[in-house]
């Protein structure tokens, strides 16, 4: 289909030229400067600037590649979404997928610390853990430093004593990255779930441990001696449930504020990569494959043996997460052709979805594709 229309119409659908025809294509639907709608379209359009940019085929192939012979548009509570696309399920490099498994994750860890807190009457203690770094450092060996510090933490006797006498029922621990002027810093927030809520002495004595073995496996790594002001723990209470699991969750949601920066210039690899593509620097661009490289094969978030299954939260893994199906109405069924122009004309896929959510959603649906299929020179706007 795409073969049989001219120079100019593949000009438009490749988004090289003919701004004004790509607008007119979308301009019947409504302008909704919610930070949601806006929020999404910056994921839509990095997902795709990454076609040409990651060096992983899946994530090229996200939100593009069809599944089925045609894709569906369904409207549910979250709003609308597409069906028979394949999804990447790259927490880490797709802002799509993360977004979407950031919000299942969030709920999981929600309903753990309500369960326990709440009708198990237990406790949970909430412990950052930092490696001090430096401009140079590699992100690969800061990242393994990470993990393997929590792994020397949790074995031995001295762990298997603490978890006795504090009544350590099971953990959930997430990995978070940001660049700033002192190089990447990979750092790890945890969860520790207890049989019931650990007095102050119980609480030190657990902080103690962890940071003696942390401290000592990362000097053994090469760096810095970590400060204890800087991996300090809380108490979560039942009554700041909420707080905690925001406070969790901003870990997992990487593709949160992707236009600010954090503080003293700090940033996300995802804000890295709007920067990028908004302002074209190498050193970005440097960063980014940096990134793909160092995250490649690093588990986000990790939960200790056995606790999903006392949360009663389902055992999913990210890519079947964010492939997942959640259902609603179908609101328009898009063939093979039709999606192939969709997916090339920019901004399209994103403003479909837009345009399914609005009340007549169908109708308007049905009007941008009708005028997408219509031959260039018929198009409204063309010249």
């Amino acid at each position: 289909a795409v073969s049989e229309r001219s120079e100019r119409s593949q000009a438009v659908l490749a988004g090289v030229s003919a701004p004004g025809e790509a607008r007119s294509l979308v301009k019947n639907t409504s302008s909704v400067s919610t930070r949601h709608a806006e929020g999404r379209r910056l994921r839509y359009s990095l997902r795709d600037k990454l076609r040409g940019l990651s060096t992983h085929s899946r994530v090229q192939k996200c939100g593009h590649r069809r599944i089925a012979g045609a894709v569906t548009i369904r409207k549910g509570p979250g709003g609308a979404h597409y069906s028979g696309v394949m999804s990447c399920g790259s927490v880490w490099l797709c802002p799509v997928c993360a977004s979407k498994i950031a919000a299942r994750r969030n709920g999981e860890v929600t309903r753990a610390l309500t369960r326990h807190l709440g009708e198990s009457g237990g406790g949970v203690a909430f412990l950052t853990l930092t490696v001090p770094h430096d401009k140079g450092d590699s992100l690969t060996h800061s990242f393994a430093t990470v993990n393997g510090g929590w792994r020397k933490i949790v074995a031995g006797r001295a762990w298997k004593a603490l978890r006795e006498t504090l009544g350590i029922v099971g953990f959930i621990r997430t990995s978070e990255c940001t660049h700033g002027g002192n190089g990447w810093h990979p750092h790890m927030h945890v969860l520790v779930f207890t049989e019931r809520p650990l007095s102050d002495v119980e609480l030190e004595r657990l902080r103690l441990h962890a940071f003696s073995v942390w401290a000592a496996y990362v000097q053994r790594e090469g760096f810095r001696t970590p400060l204890a002001m800087r991996c300090p723990i809380e108490r979560v209470e039942n009554t700041v449930v909420g707080d905690y699991a925001t406070k969790f969750g901003a870990a997992l949601e990487l593709t949160h504020g992707m236009q600010k920066r954090g503080r003293n210039g700090s940033r996300t690899p995802f804000q890295i990569l709007a920067d990028f593509t908004e302002c074209g620097v190498e050193d970005d661009l440097k960063l980014w494959r940096e990134w793909e490289r160092g995250s490649k094969g690093r588990k986000q978030l990790t939960w200790s043996r056995g606790l999903k299954a006392l949360s009663e939260v389902e055992d999913l893994t990210d890519e079947q997460v964010a492939s997942e199906d959640v259902g609603g109405d179908d609101v328009a069924v898009i063939d093979a052709d039709t999606w192939a122009l969709v997916v090339r004309l920019r901004g399209c896929a994103v403003r479909l979805l837009e345009a399914a959510e609005q009340p007549n959603g169908a109708d308007a649906v049905g009007r941008m594709l009708e005028q997408l299929r219509r031959p260039p020179d018929r198009r409204a706007g063309a010249t």
